[in-house]
C-alpha cells in the first residue's frame, strides 16, 4: 500500500498544566486516519508527523515528549493520538542541575573555494611576465557551535559578537591560533526552569579560518615614494628633519608620485609591486625565468577587534 496513513492532523492543542516547581505540562491530541482497517496501527508511531519521545515542545523548549497514547475510535480506521509534554524529565545519565551540565561543542567542516594570490608555499602566484594572478584554493573552514546553560544573563557576551580570539585557545584538544576564530552569532532564549533551577540556554557560533582573519596582501599601488634632490646642502628652518635625509652634503626629500614605466614614460594601468620603503619594484626574470622575490613586501591589516576568549563558557 503506497500510503497507509492518509491523514494526521492536530485536533486539540496545548491543554496546559502548572505544577509546583514550576513544572509545566502540555497535551496535544491528533486525529489520524488509516487507509484501511487492515493497516497495522503500529505504523502511526513512526509517522513523520507524529512527535517522537524526547522531541521538544514547539513553544517551550524545556518541555519534551514523555508519553504517547494511540486509541482507535470504535472499530473504524480513525485513531486519536495523545501526546504529553513535560519539563519534569527523568534521564538516568543526565545531570539534574542544568547549570552543572558541561558545554556542548559541535564542530562541522564547511570547505569553500576562495580566491588567493599565494601558492601552497606562501609564494606569490606570478605569470611569466611577473604579474600577480589570482588562483583558487579549497579552505577547510570550521563551524563551531557552543551550547551552555548559564545562571545570569550574559550581557557581556554581546561585546564579543564579531570579535576574534586574542590568544591561542584549545577546544576538543586542538589548539586554535590567535585571530583564527571569530564569533558569528549569539542566541540567548528567555530564562527557563528545570529541576528547581533557573537558567539561560546560551548558544554562540564561531567560525574558524586557518589562514587567520587578518587581511594579508602584497604592498602594491599606482603611486610610489621616491627621493628627490632638493638642491639644498643643509636643512632650512621650518623643515621637519624627519621629512628629509642628508647624503653626500645633499638634502633629499621623500615624495609620493605617480608611477611611470617604459620609454616614453607611461602610467601603468594595474598596481605595481612596492618594497617596504614604498618604492616600485621592477620584477625582471633571470635566464631561467625566475624572479627575485626578496624585496616583495607583505601588508597585514587586523580589522576585527580581538577579545579574550578564555572567559567564554567552553566547559
Amino acid at each position: 500500500m503506497a500510503n497507509p496513513i492518509v491523514r494526521f492532523d492536530l485536533m486539540f492543542e496545548d491543554r496546559y498544566e502548572d505544577k509546583v516547581g514550576p513544572e509545566r505540562n502540555f497535551t496535544d491530541i491528533y486525529s489520524c486516519t488509516l487507509a484501511s482497517v487492515d493497516v497495522d496501527p503500529i505504523l502511526i508511531r513512526t509517522h513523520s508527523k507524529c512527535p517522537q519521545l524526547g522531541d521538544k515542545h514547539k513553544r517551550d523548549l524545556a518541555a519534551r515528549v514523555v508519553h504517547r497514547q494511540f486509541q482507535r475510535v470504535d472499530d473504524t480506521v480513525d485513531f486519536n493520538v495523545t501526546i504529553n509534554y513535560s519539563t519534569d524529565i527523568e534521564q538516568p545519565d543526565k545531570e539534574p542541575n542544568p547549570l552543572h551540565r558541561p558545554a556542548q561543542i559541535d564542530i562541522s567542516s564547511s570547505p569553500e573555494m576562495v580566491p588567493t594570490f599565494f601558492d601552497g608555499k606562501g609564494k606569490p602566484r606570478l605569470n611569466t611576465a611577473g604579474d600577480l594572478i589570482v588562483g583558487y584554493r579549497r579552505v577547510p573552514f570550521l563551524d563551531i557551535t557552543v551550547q551552555k546553560n548559564v545562571a545570569d544573563y550574559p550581557e557581556w557576551l554581546w561585546d564579543f559578537d564579531g570579535t576574534v580570539n586574542r590568544d591561542p585557545i584549545t577546544l576538543r584538544k586542538k589548539e586554535f591560533d590567535s585571530r583564527t576564530l571569530r564569533i558569528e552569532g549569539i542566541d540567548i532564549p528567555d530564562k527557563q526552569f528545570e529541576n528547581g533551577k533557573w537558567f539561560y540556554p546560551l548558544t554562540f557560533r564561531i567560525r574558524h579560518d586557518p589562514r587567520t582573519f587578518d587581511d594579508i596582501r602584497y604592498s602594491m599601488g599606482l603611486n610610489e615614494l621616491v627621493r628627490v634632490d632638493t638642491g639644498l646642502k643643509s636643512i632650512p628652518n621650518g623643515i621637519n628633519p624627519g621629512d628629509v635625509t642628508i647624503e653626500n652634503s645633499k638634502v633629499y626629500r621623500q615624495v609620493k608620485r605617480r608611477i611611470t614605466i617604459g620609454t616614453p614614460a607611461e602610467y601603468p594601468t594595474e598596481p605595481e609591486f612596492l618594497d617596504k620603503e614604498g618604492a616600485r619594484i621592477e620584477l625582471i626574470p633571470d635566464r631561467k625565468g625566475r624572479f627575485d622575490l626578496d624585496r616583495l613586501h607583505l601588508l597585514k591589516f587586523s580589522d576585527d577587534i580581538q577579545t579574550d576568549y578564555s572567559i567564554l563558557p567552553f566547559k
